[in-house]
């Protein structure tokens, strides 16, 4: 049985990864898995918006859930226009 050799640390280069920005960690861009139950005629309704718009279900059911989300909080939605509006300017400036 051969003896496992480990790597030498002082030959070792860093690999840089992609920066984090603050905005991939804000709470409005990170996803989370759960499980829930919803009752059946709204699931039915979801799937079939989902096939007429030609959206995946779960991300139909986000939108709607943020719609409510933002008429909730007007100070989200401000702040999800303003985030619009510069990624606006950043396209028509290139």
């Amino acid at each position: 049985m051969k003896k496992e050799r480990l790597p030498d640390p002082s030959k070792l280069t860093r690999v840089k990864g992609p920066k984090v920005r603050p905005e991939d960690i804000n709470p409005a861009n990170v996803k989370v898995r759960i499980t829930t139950y919803i009752s059946e005629d709204i699931y039915r309704w979801l799937k079939s918006e989902a096939d007429r718009t030609g959206t995946p279900y779960q991300i139909l059911l986000n939108q709607t859930l943020r719609i409510a989300f933002d008429r909730d909080n007007p100070k989200a939605l401000e702040a999800r226009v303003k985030k619009l509006e510069e990624e606006l300017k950043k396209l028509k400036a290139a």
